[in-house]
């Protein structure tokens, strides 16, 4: 396990490395995000929608998981 010195997002380091900045916000998965999810961002309440499994998909294909 690494030990990382801040939270800035090491797919993209733009924002903090958040759930729902992984899941809705992240440029560097907006392309699986859109073929999975069908957009390129997603809200906190659009990703309320989305069964767990597509979300745990998305995770794992973003190599976060």
């Amino acid at each position: 396990m690494n030990i990382r010195e801040n939270s800035l997002c090491p797919l993209c380091d733009e924002d903090d490395e958040t759930s729902v900045h992984l899941l809705g916000n992240c440029p560097a998965t907006m392309v699986n995000r859109n073929a999975l999810m069908g957009a390129c961002t997603l809200t906190p309440e659009d990703l309320r929608g989305f069964h767990w499994s597509i979300l745990l998909r998305f995770a794992k294909n973003s190599g976060r998981c």
